[in-house]
């Protein structure tokens, strides 16, 4: 089974204001090259190599995607 096209209900809004996933670290490894860590359990839960995830800032932003590269499914 993979990832689910609805985030179960008590991780989609883990923040209080109803936002997304939480970003708990965003780096800038070299110029215009970023690692972002977002906690996420589903995701992580049922990530696969060589899937991608897709960002948005709010519900009319563009759909931006992103390389999932790793991720620890016990941890979220």
């Amino acid at each position: 089974m993979g990832l689910p096209s609805t985030p179960e209900p008590e991780t989609t809004r883990p923040d209080e204001e109803g936002g997304g996933f939480r970003i708990v670290s965003a780096t800038e490894v070299v110029p215009d090259f970023h690692l972002i860590t977002v906690e996420a359990p589903v995701v992580a839960r049922h990530a696969k190599a060589g899937q991608f995830f897709i960002a948005m800032i709010d519900e009319t932003s563009e759909r931006v995607p992103f390389t999932l590269a790793d991720w620890d499914a016990d941890a979220g």
